[in-house]
């Protein structure tokens, strides 16, 4: 089951699967007669399939704020509620909202719950990806069972 403290965060009022992390994270890689599954590979945005990449450059709408990509989004819950997070949100590149969500030397504390919630985070950015933007779920479906 989810953290309890990342159930009632009220501020973002995200959903959240009923499916425990176990399901939701656990991935198998063959397919139903075990024959290995293709394999999809992404490393840049801008590759060939860069759709993939949480650099791409697709908004996101999250919380009442739109996000330039889910890597801002990801980024930026490390700070939830700080000016961190608008400053890793208003970003000029999905590198910068990264490096700046890195920066640990600025004196402002990752969120404390980080470790427990940051699968979740990461979860709400992926599946308002693929719901708000229509072309990039029908891509996704597309690829069938590939890892």
């Amino acid at each position: 089951s989810f953290p309890e403290i990342y159930q009632k965060n009220t501020f973002y009022n995200l959903n959240h699967p009923t499916d425990s992390k176990d399901n939701l994270f656990n991935m198998s890689t063959t397919t139903s007669n075990s024959t290995p599954s293709t394999i999809i590979k992404f490393c840049r945005a801008q590759g060939p399939n860069g759709w993939l990449s949480n650099f791409s450059k697709h908004q996101i709408l999250l919380g009442g704020y739109t996000w330039p990509s889910s890597e801002h989004y990801y980024q930026a819950q490390k700070f939830a509620g700080s000016i961190k997070e608008e400053i890793i949100r208003t970003a000029s590149t999905p590198g910068k909202a990264k490096k700046l969500g890195n920066d640990t030397t600025d004196g402002v504390p990752l969120r404390h719950d980080w470790p427990n919630v940051k699968e979740y985070v990461m979860y709400d950015a992926l599946k308002a990806k693929f719901t708000q933007h229509v072309i990039l779920r029908e891509k996704l479906l597309e690829t069938g069972e590939a890892i």
